[in-house]
Protein backbone atom coordinates (compact mmCIF):
# COMPACT_ATOMS: atom_id res chain seq x y z
CA UNK A 1 0.00 0.00 0.00
CA UNK A 2 1.43 3.49 -0.81
CA UNK A 3 0.93 6.19 0.96
CA UNK A 4 0.66 9.14 -1.39
CA UNK A 5 -0.28 13.03 -0.57
CA UNK A 6 -2.49 15.01 -2.90
CA UNK A 7 -0.32 17.43 -5.04
CA UNK A 8 -2.73 20.44 -2.95
CA UNK A 9 -1.37 18.94 0.39
CA UNK A 10 2.22 18.74 -0.54
CA UNK A 11 3.61 22.21 0.02
CA UNK A 12 1.13 23.23 3.21
CA UNK A 13 2.09 19.65 4.74
CA UNK A 14 6.21 20.36 4.04
CA UNK A 15 6.16 23.84 5.21
CA UNK A 16 4.37 22.82 8.42
CA UNK A 17 6.88 19.78 9.32
CA UNK A 18 9.51 22.21 8.61
CA UNK A 19 8.18 24.58 11.30
CA UNK A 20 7.86 22.12 13.60
CA UNK A 21 11.51 21.30 13.30
CA UNK A 22 12.47 24.89 12.95
CA UNK A 23 10.60 25.74 16.56
CA UNK A 24 12.41 22.91 18.04
CA UNK A 25 15.68 23.93 17.18
CA UNK A 26 14.92 27.48 17.71
CA UNK A 27 13.94 26.21 21.71
CA UNK A 28 17.17 24.28 22.21
CA UNK A 29 19.16 27.65 20.29
CA UNK A 30 17.28 30.45 22.28
CA UNK A 31 18.45 28.06 25.95
CA UNK A 32 21.62 27.53 24.76
CA UNK A 33 22.16 31.60 24.39
CA UNK A 34 20.39 32.31 27.92
CA UNK A 35 23.24 29.66 29.24
CA UNK A 36 26.06 31.56 27.50
CA UNK A 37 24.27 35.18 28.48
CA UNK A 38 24.23 33.58 32.36
CA UNK A 39 27.97 32.76 32.45
CA UNK A 40 28.92 36.15 30.86
CA UNK A 41 29.93 34.29 27.61
CA UNK A 42 30.54 37.23 24.78
CA UNK A 43 30.72 34.90 21.68
CA UNK A 44 27.93 32.64 20.52
CA UNK A 45 29.06 29.59 18.17
CA UNK A 46 26.76 28.80 15.68
CA UNK A 47 26.06 24.79 15.06
CA UNK A 48 27.98 23.00 12.80
CA UNK A 49 30.11 26.13 12.19
CA UNK A 50 27.31 27.63 9.45
CA UNK A 51 28.15 31.52 11.14
CA UNK A 52 31.35 31.00 12.48
CA UNK A 53 31.58 33.01 15.94
CA UNK A 54 29.03 36.42 17.03
CA UNK A 55 27.46 38.24 19.27
CA UNK A 56 25.67 36.30 22.09
CA UNK A 57 22.87 39.11 21.41
CA UNK A 58 22.85 39.00 17.63
CA UNK A 59 23.11 35.26 18.14
CA UNK A 60 19.69 35.22 20.38
CA UNK A 61 17.85 38.10 18.27
CA UNK A 62 18.63 35.73 15.19
CA UNK A 63 17.34 32.45 16.77
CA UNK A 64 13.97 34.77 18.06
CA UNK A 65 13.43 36.15 14.15
CA UNK A 66 13.75 32.38 12.99
CA UNK A 67 10.81 31.99 15.65
CA UNK A 68 8.83 34.21 14.17
CA UNK A 69 9.13 33.08 10.89
CA UNK A 70 7.91 29.53 12.05
CA UNK A 71 5.43 30.35 13.35
CA UNK A 72 4.25 32.38 10.15
CA UNK A 73 5.23 29.33 8.40
CA UNK A 74 2.60 27.34 10.80
CA UNK A 75 -0.23 29.80 10.32
CA UNK A 76 0.10 29.84 6.70
CA UNK A 77 0.31 26.14 6.45
CA UNK A 78 -2.71 25.85 8.57
CA UNK A 79 -4.50 28.09 6.50
CA UNK A 80 -3.95 26.36 3.47
CA UNK A 81 -4.84 22.75 4.72
CA UNK A 82 -8.15 25.08 6.41
CA UNK A 83 -9.16 26.42 3.32
CA UNK A 84 -9.11 23.15 1.03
Amino acid sequence: MKLELPKKYRLPVALLLLSGILLTVVGWQVEICTIWISECRPTFEFPFFIGGSVNVYWARDFWYAVNGLSWLMTIYSGYQLGKR
